[in-house]
């Protein structure tokens, strides 16, 4: 379930702010580990058999070794927004992860992919539908595993239309979507970049920096 692209313009014009006037806060508080590849190929196999595909965006870890952690740990919006798209998978899909991507009232598009699904965790809260506005802070859902992927973490798209528009006129770009059936130009940029991401990326360096990153403090389930 999504917003068309024509409903999200008219959406962002109408909740729109500037960076100076929002709240930032990061989208989890405590990380073992980051990763972030170089715009470009991930390699790793895949259950359709391809060894490589673009990898776009951050991945956050929040366990040793990537396992589930013993209790759920919390997503949370990083901005004020508006969901604007809510995609649940079946437990038996192990292509399709479980992803919400909020409109942020800055403009930007901040996806979380390979979320938990509600029965990854007793009591577990359900993820907001579309539509749904969120503050800084509200619950979006917590880090799971669904989707390709056997390791426990947070995936975190930022997008921008101004990246997407560049992307569409690019070869580079357009020849890294072709090469991948499921790699669609979104308008990603670098989450650490300030000046595409905004403040948000200052909150995502912390967690290499110290500051929010917490290591050997997580029980694992068996």
């Amino acid at each position: 379930h999504r917003f068309d692209d024509e409903s999200i313009q008219k959406l962002k014009t109408r909740i729109y702010k500037p960076d100076s006037l929002l709240e930032y806060k990061a989208p989890i508080q405590n990380a073992s580990n980051i990763y972030l590849s170089p715009f470009g190929y991930f390699f790793a196999n895949r259950p359709n058999g391809k060894k490589k595909r673009p990898h776009m965006g951050l991945d956050i870890y929040v366990s040793p070794l990537s396992k589930k952690p013993k209790n759920p740990v919390l997503i949370q919006a990083p901005v004020d927004g508006v969901v604007i798209s809510h995609k649940r998978a079946r437990k038996e899909d192990n292509v399709i992860a479980n992803c919400v991507v909020l409109l942020g009232r800055d403009g930007r598009r901040y996806a979380f992919d390979h979320m938990a699904r509600p029965d990854d965790y007793p009591d577990s809260i359900p993820m907001p539908t579309v539509g749904t506005i969120l503050n800084v802070g509200d619950p979006i859902g917590y880090v799971g595993s669904t989707g390709e992927t056997t390791m426990w973490h947070l995936h975190l798209n930022v997008m921008t239309d101004e990246a997407l528009e560049m992307q569409k006129n690019s070869k580079y770009w357009q020849k890294l979507a072709s090469q991948a059936n499921y790699s669609k130009l979104k308008g990603q940029v670098n989450p650490l970049d300030r000046n595409d991401a905004g403040p948000i990326a200052d909150l995502l360096a912390e967690y290499n920096g110290g500051k929010l990153n917490i290591k050997g403090d997580f029980e694992l389930e068996e």
